[in-house]
């Protein structure tokens, strides 16, 4: 049963990205858009979590007018993002990924020139996820922990796909964080995404107005290895554009290699270290919290998380939403055009 059950995930995602390469990259947006906007109206634990967030995110109702419009723009967005990742598998990818425009490389470079690695911290806005495939193309070796999914056959086979141009992808385990600290430690580069606690084992902070648990291994890192940290966003354009900025990186104490030997003459006592770790990690992840909203608050409708990151905010469902069978419906269709439009345009293309 578990095996028929992996060969049709994997049957799925060979099709998608058959599909997805064959057609043009607008007809694939516009399919994308039709099919976020279907999911908008789908009853879901996704869309209600999704319409918190950004109800969150905005201070406002989740009946809201503006809340109801980024919502669905989320949506878009979202599979607009698996667009671009089923066609990492095309040839032209490199001309693609060149076309992103970077406002402005220097944060980065400045960071790299400090020669102790960088730590990008990002959240899940606009499209993160092919926007640092940049890197890679400027010949930095870039690592980036994922989240473990299953069947383990379709998170190779997703990893090696978002791996096409060089960059290495990391399901997190427990060796995880050693790995990326080695890796900093020799001049690498690190990208966390910092706006789900995947693991459950993040730390308090203020995020909008709300305690949540945020993950603290970038500014753990960063206190560890000295690493420089600084904030890498994508944003998609209404003209399906991409670009990308560096924020300026940020300092919170985190200039002292904490792994020094203890027979170094100016290690202070146990108690003063644990407290020094203690008031960098706090102003760490405060610094964090706070560039995160800043980023989303450019641009709510772009925050793609559909996973409830507030705990405790009522969310109720908006009185628009359609029959659970018509969206049902109408989400099969537009998977099925798209494979059918793809198949369609090779043959076109082979006659």
């Amino acid at each position: 049963m578990r095996r028929a059950a992996v060969v049709c995930r994997l049957g799925v995602h060979w099709v998608m990205t058959r599909g997805l390469c064959a057609l043009p990259r607008p007809v694939a947006y516009g399919l994308a858009r039709g099919l976020g906007t279907a999911l908008s109206v789908v009853p879901s634990k996704r869309r209600t979590a999704l319409t918190q967030n950004i109800a969150v995110a905005h201070g406002l109702p989740v009946a809201d007018p503006t809340v109801r419009r980024d919502m669905r723009r989320a949506w878009q967005h979202a599979m607009l993002n698996y667009v671009d990742l089923f066609r990492l598998a095309r040839p032209d990818t490199p001309t693609f990924v060149g076309s992103i425009h970077v406002d402005d490389w220097r944060p980065y470079d400045d960071a790299v020139a400090q020669g102790k690695g960088v730590i990008l911290v990002s959240a899940h806005l606009g499209n993160c996820d092919t926007v640092v495939q940049k890197l890679a193309l400027r010949g930095s070796r870039v690592l980036i922990p994922i989240e473990p999914i299953e069947p383990p056959e379709l998170l190779e086979l997703i990893r090696r796909q978002r791996a096409a141009l060089g960059m290495d992808f990391v399901p997190v385990s427990t060796d995880t964080f050693k790995r990326m600290a080695t890796h900093l430690r020799t001049g690498g580069t690190v990208v966390i995404v910092c706006d789900r606690d995947i693991q459950g084992t993040g730390y308090p902070v203020t995020f909008f107005g709300h305690q949540v648990s945020m993950p603290q291994a970038a500014i753990v890192l960063a206190i560890r290895t000295g690493a420089a940290v600084l904030g890498a966003f994508g944003c998609r354009h209404a003209d399906s554009s991409i670009s990308a900025r560096f924020t300026n990186g940020f300092s919170f104490g985190a200039e002292r290699e904490l792994d020094t030997p203890s027979s170094a003459p100016d290690l202070p006592a146990a108690g003063t270290q644990r407290r020094s770790l203690k008031t960098q990690l706090d102003e760490g992840m405060r610094q964090l919290a706070a560039l995160l909203e800043e980023a989303i608050r450019r641009d709510p409708g772009q925050w793609v998380v559909q996973q409830p990151v507030f705990d405790g905010v009522e969310c109720s469902k908006p009185a628009t939403a359609l029959p659970r069978t018509l969206c049902r419906a109408a989400i099969v269709l537009a998977i099925v055009g798209v494979v059918a439009g793809g198949l369609a345009w090779v043959r076109g293309l082979r006659t």
